[in-house]
Protein backbone atom coordinates (compact mmCIF):
# COMPACT_ATOMS: atom_id res chain seq x y z
CA UNK A 1 0.00 0.00 0.00
CA UNK A 2 2.83 2.36 0.88
CA UNK A 3 4.49 1.63 -2.44
CA UNK A 4 1.28 2.48 -4.36
CA UNK A 5 0.98 5.78 -2.48
CA UNK A 6 4.55 6.70 -3.39
CA UNK A 7 3.86 5.87 -7.03
CA UNK A 8 0.79 8.11 -7.12
CA UNK A 9 2.54 10.98 -5.35
CA UNK A 10 5.44 10.83 -7.79
CA UNK A 11 3.11 10.86 -10.78
CA UNK A 12 0.79 13.68 -9.77
CA UNK A 13 3.59 15.95 -8.57
CA UNK A 14 5.79 15.59 -11.61
CA UNK A 15 4.96 17.39 -14.78
CA UNK A 16 3.10 20.70 -15.03
CA UNK A 17 1.23 23.34 -13.12
CA UNK A 18 -1.97 24.46 -14.83
CA UNK A 19 -4.46 27.25 -14.27
CA UNK A 20 -7.88 27.07 -15.96
CA UNK A 21 -10.41 29.90 -15.89
CA UNK A 22 -13.61 31.10 -17.47
CA UNK A 23 -14.01 34.83 -17.98
CA UNK A 24 -16.70 37.10 -19.42
CA UNK A 25 -15.35 39.93 -21.58
CA UNK A 26 -17.80 42.77 -22.09
CA UNK A 27 -18.10 44.71 -25.38
CA UNK A 28 -15.20 47.12 -25.98
CA UNK A 29 -13.34 45.64 -22.99
CA UNK A 30 -9.83 44.24 -22.51
CA UNK A 31 -9.06 41.78 -19.72
CA UNK A 32 -5.53 40.66 -18.87
CA UNK A 33 -4.07 37.92 -16.68
CA UNK A 34 -0.49 37.32 -15.56
CA UNK A 35 1.64 34.21 -15.05
CA UNK A 36 4.98 34.15 -13.27
CA UNK A 37 7.67 32.19 -15.15
CA UNK A 38 10.65 31.17 -13.04
CA UNK A 39 13.38 30.82 -15.66
CA UNK A 40 14.29 31.06 -19.33
CA UNK A 41 13.68 27.98 -21.43
CA UNK A 42 10.47 27.06 -19.62
CA UNK A 43 7.63 25.93 -21.87
CA UNK A 44 4.31 27.80 -21.69
CA UNK A 45 1.04 26.52 -23.12
CA UNK A 46 -1.81 29.01 -23.66
CA UNK A 47 -5.21 27.64 -24.69
CA UNK A 48 -8.46 29.55 -25.15
CA UNK A 49 -11.91 28.98 -26.65
CA UNK A 50 -14.92 31.27 -26.92
CA UNK A 51 -17.91 29.46 -25.44
CA UNK A 52 -20.57 32.08 -26.03
CA UNK A 53 -21.15 35.44 -27.67
CA UNK A 54 -21.27 37.02 -31.12
CA UNK A 55 -19.41 35.08 -33.79
CA UNK A 56 -17.48 33.12 -31.13
CA UNK A 57 -14.24 34.99 -31.86
CA UNK A 58 -11.96 37.17 -29.75
CA UNK A 59 -8.54 38.76 -30.03
CA UNK A 60 -5.91 37.19 -27.77
CA UNK A 61 -2.44 38.56 -27.04
CA UNK A 62 0.61 37.36 -25.11
CA UNK A 63 3.23 39.84 -23.90
CA UNK A 64 6.67 38.91 -22.54
CA UNK A 65 8.26 40.50 -19.45
CA UNK A 66 10.34 42.65 -21.81
CA UNK A 67 7.21 44.06 -23.45
CA UNK A 68 7.45 42.14 -26.73
CA UNK A 69 4.27 40.72 -28.27
CA UNK A 70 4.86 37.01 -28.85
CA UNK A 71 1.28 36.19 -29.87
CA UNK A 72 -1.51 38.34 -31.31
CA UNK A 73 -4.40 36.64 -33.08
CA UNK A 74 -8.18 36.79 -33.50
CA UNK A 75 -9.71 33.30 -33.38
CA UNK A 76 -12.59 31.25 -32.04
CA UNK A 77 -10.25 28.71 -30.40
CA UNK A 78 -6.50 28.26 -30.41
CA UNK A 79 -3.58 26.64 -28.59
CA UNK A 80 -0.22 28.39 -28.45
CA UNK A 81 3.01 26.86 -27.12
CA UNK A 82 6.13 28.94 -26.55
CA UNK A 83 9.48 28.67 -24.80
CA UNK A 84 10.25 31.56 -22.48
CA UNK A 85 13.33 33.60 -23.36
CA UNK A 86 13.53 35.01 -19.83
CA UNK A 87 11.98 34.63 -16.41
CA UNK A 88 9.40 37.10 -15.21
CA UNK A 89 5.73 37.99 -15.53
CA UNK A 90 3.99 37.10 -18.80
CA UNK A 91 0.73 38.85 -19.68
CA UNK A 92 -2.24 37.15 -21.39
CA UNK A 93 -4.97 39.50 -22.66
CA UNK A 94 -8.39 39.18 -24.32
CA UNK A 95 -9.62 42.11 -26.42
CA UNK A 96 -13.33 42.41 -27.30
CA UNK A 97 -13.16 45.77 -29.08
CA UNK A 98 -14.59 44.13 -32.21
CA UNK A 99 -17.99 43.75 -30.51
CA UNK A 100 -20.37 46.63 -29.94
CA UNK A 101 -23.07 44.71 -28.08
CA UNK A 102 -21.95 41.08 -27.60
CA UNK A 103 -20.37 39.84 -24.37
CA UNK A 104 -17.94 36.94 -24.88
CA UNK A 105 -17.55 34.00 -22.51
CA UNK A 106 -14.03 32.59 -22.82
CA UNK A 107 -12.48 29.45 -21.34
CA UNK A 108 -8.70 29.59 -21.13
CA UNK A 109 -5.84 27.67 -19.59
CA UNK A 110 -2.21 28.52 -18.88
CA UNK A 111 0.26 25.67 -18.31
CA UNK A 112 3.83 26.10 -17.10
CA UNK A 113 6.22 23.16 -17.31
CA UNK A 114 8.37 22.30 -14.32
CA UNK A 115 12.03 21.49 -14.61
CA UNK A 116 11.33 17.94 -13.41
CA UNK A 117 9.65 16.46 -16.49
CA UNK A 118 9.68 12.85 -15.30
CA UNK A 119 8.01 11.06 -12.45
CA UNK A 120 10.81 9.52 -10.39
CA UNK A 121 10.57 7.06 -7.55
CA UNK A 122 12.77 7.24 -4.46
CA UNK A 123 16.21 5.72 -5.07
CA UNK A 124 15.86 3.14 -2.30
CA UNK A 125 12.80 1.65 -4.00
CA UNK A 126 14.63 1.33 -7.30
CA UNK A 127 17.48 -0.51 -5.57
CA UNK A 128 15.08 -2.80 -3.77
CA UNK A 129 12.99 -3.65 -6.85
CA UNK A 130 14.57 -2.96 -10.25
CA UNK A 131 11.27 -3.72 -12.01
CA UNK A 132 9.95 -0.43 -10.65
CA UNK A 133 11.68 1.30 -13.58
CA UNK A 134 9.05 -0.10 -15.94
CA UNK A 135 6.36 1.42 -13.74
CA UNK A 136 8.10 4.81 -13.96
CA UNK A 137 8.14 4.56 -17.73
CA UNK A 138 4.45 3.66 -17.79
CA UNK A 139 3.59 6.65 -15.62
CA UNK A 140 5.56 9.01 -17.84
CA UNK A 141 3.75 7.65 -20.91
CA UNK A 142 0.39 8.28 -19.27
CA UNK A 143 0.94 12.05 -19.00
CA UNK A 144 0.80 12.93 -22.74
CA UNK A 145 -2.17 10.61 -23.18
CA UNK A 146 -4.00 12.40 -20.37
CA UNK A 147 -3.21 15.74 -22.03
CA UNK A 148 -4.59 14.40 -25.31
CA UNK A 149 -7.79 13.29 -23.60
CA UNK A 150 -8.18 16.67 -21.90
CA UNK A 151 -7.66 18.44 -25.22
CA UNK A 152 -10.35 16.31 -26.85
CA UNK A 153 -12.71 17.01 -23.94
CA UNK A 154 -12.11 20.76 -24.30
CA UNK A 155 -12.90 20.54 -28.02
CA UNK A 156 -16.12 18.62 -27.35
CA UNK A 157 -17.11 21.12 -24.66
CA UNK A 158 -16.61 24.03 -27.07
CA UNK A 159 -18.55 22.27 -29.84
CA UNK A 160 -21.41 21.49 -27.45
CA UNK A 161 -21.57 25.13 -26.30
CA UNK A 162 -21.63 26.41 -29.88
CA UNK A 163 -24.27 23.89 -30.95
CA UNK A 164 -26.36 24.91 -27.96
CA UNK A 165 -26.01 28.58 -28.89
CA UNK A 166 -27.01 27.79 -32.49
CA UNK A 167 -30.11 25.91 -31.32
CA UNK A 168 -31.09 28.74 -28.94
CA UNK A 169 -30.61 31.28 -31.72
CA UNK A 170 -32.72 29.20 -34.12
CA UNK A 171 -35.47 28.81 -31.52
CA UNK A 172 -35.45 32.56 -30.92
CA UNK A 173 -35.76 33.27 -34.63
CA UNK A 174 -38.61 30.76 -35.02
CA UNK A 175 -40.42 32.39 -32.10
CA UNK A 176 -40.16 35.91 -33.51
CA UNK A 177 -41.07 34.79 -37.03
CA UNK A 178 -44.16 33.09 -35.56
CA UNK A 179 -45.09 36.30 -33.70
CA UNK A 180 -44.60 38.33 -36.89
CA UNK A 181 -46.73 35.85 -38.86
CA UNK A 182 -49.55 36.10 -36.31
CA UNK A 183 -49.40 39.92 -36.36
CA UNK A 184 -49.53 39.92 -40.18
CA UNK A 185 -52.47 37.49 -40.23
CA UNK A 186 -54.39 39.60 -37.71
CA UNK A 187 -53.57 42.77 -39.68
CA UNK A 188 -54.68 41.23 -42.97
CA UNK A 189 -57.91 39.98 -41.36
CA UNK A 190 -58.67 43.43 -39.96
CA UNK A 191 -58.02 45.00 -43.37
CA UNK A 192 -60.30 42.49 -45.09
CA UNK A 193 -63.13 43.12 -42.60
CA UNK A 194 -62.70 46.89 -42.97
CA UNK A 195 -62.77 46.68 -46.79
CA UNK A 196 -65.93 44.53 -46.73
CA UNK A 197 -67.65 46.92 -44.31
CA UNK A 198 -66.75 49.93 -46.45
CA UNK A 199 -67.98 48.14 -49.58
CA UNK A 200 -71.39 47.30 -48.12
CA UNK A 201 -71.83 50.78 -46.66
CA UNK A 202 -71.17 52.28 -50.09
CA UNK A 203 -73.65 49.88 -51.73
CA UNK A 204 -76.41 50.82 -49.25
CA UNK A 205 -75.95 54.54 -49.91
CA UNK A 206 -76.27 53.97 -53.67
CA UNK A 207 -79.53 52.03 -53.19
CA UNK A 208 -81.03 54.82 -51.10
Amino acid sequence: MKFVQLILCAFFAAVVSATAFQVKVKPQEVQCFNAQVQRAGQKILFYYAVQKGGNFDIRARVKTPGGAISYDKTAKMDEYVMTSDQGGEYEFCFNNHMSTFDEKTVDFEIKLEHEELRAELPADLNKERPEHASIENSLNKISPKVDSILSEMRYLKVREARNKATVESTESRIYWFSVLEIVLMVGISVCQVTIVQVFFRGSRKQLV
